[in-house]
Formats: structure tokens, sequence, C-alpha cells
């Protein structure tokens, strides 16, 4: 490629990492029985934080993951560990939780009104 004033140059282009959204904070996923409070710390593409189950009691985050808008942790309880993974968009997360009995459930997060919509990082 020649360039205004002189000799040749050569231009590389690198497609930067997709940002990883920031979902800090408080959420609340909705299910048929209960409402169960999530809250999440990010820290570059790990996630920790705790789920809090109102019959089951909290749980620590372990293995937690964000990679853009994708979002996984599990949750260890007496009866096995559970596998949340998610899709972030804007102020909802879509979940498919699995259970170590082998179910799938379909859960949506929402951010409390007092808590800020999450924006991707920059």
């Amino acid at each position: 490629m020649m360039l205004g004033g002189g000799g040749r140059r050569q231009i590389i282009a690198i497609r930067q990492r997709e940002s990883t959204r920031d979902v800090t904070g408080k959420w609340i996923a909705g299910t048929t029985s209960v409402d169960i409070e999530i809250v999440l710390k990010v820290d570059g593409t790990t996630l920790s934080g705790t789920v809090n189950n109102p019959t089951q009691g909290e749980s620590k985050i372990k293995d937690g993951k964000i990679e853009g808008d994708n979002i996984y942790f599990c949750v260890e309880r007496s009866k096995g560990r559970t596998v949340w993974k998610g899709v972030v968009t804007g102020a909802v997360i879509r979940f498919t939780i699995a259970t170590p009995d082998g179910v799938t459930i379909p859960v949506i997060a929402i951010r409390p009104k007092d808590t800020p919509v999450a924006q991707t990082a920059k």
C-alpha cells in the first residue's frame, strides 16, 4: 500500500476481543416457586458472588466465567452441583440451569429497579 509521501508501509489490522459485560451487582432470578437472589462480581473474565435461594440458603458461586455476553458458573449444594449458563442482554440474563438429576430449567434474571443497568466494560 502506498501512503502519501514515500515508501511502502505495511498496515496490520488486529481484531480486538469482544468486551465483557459488567454484570456486577444484584440480580433476581424468578422461578415458578421462588425468587432467587444472585449477587455477582466481575474481575476480568472471572465471576464470583453468591446465589441465595430462600428454600436452600445462600451458596458461593464456583468456577464462574464471563466472556462477552456469555456467563457461566456452578453452585454446590448438599444434593449436588447445579450449572448455570446464561446470555446477558442489557438488564436481563437468560439462564439455563442444569440440576444434579439432569433436569434443565430456563430462568430469566433481572436487575432490581434500584440497581444500575449492566453496561459494556471499557
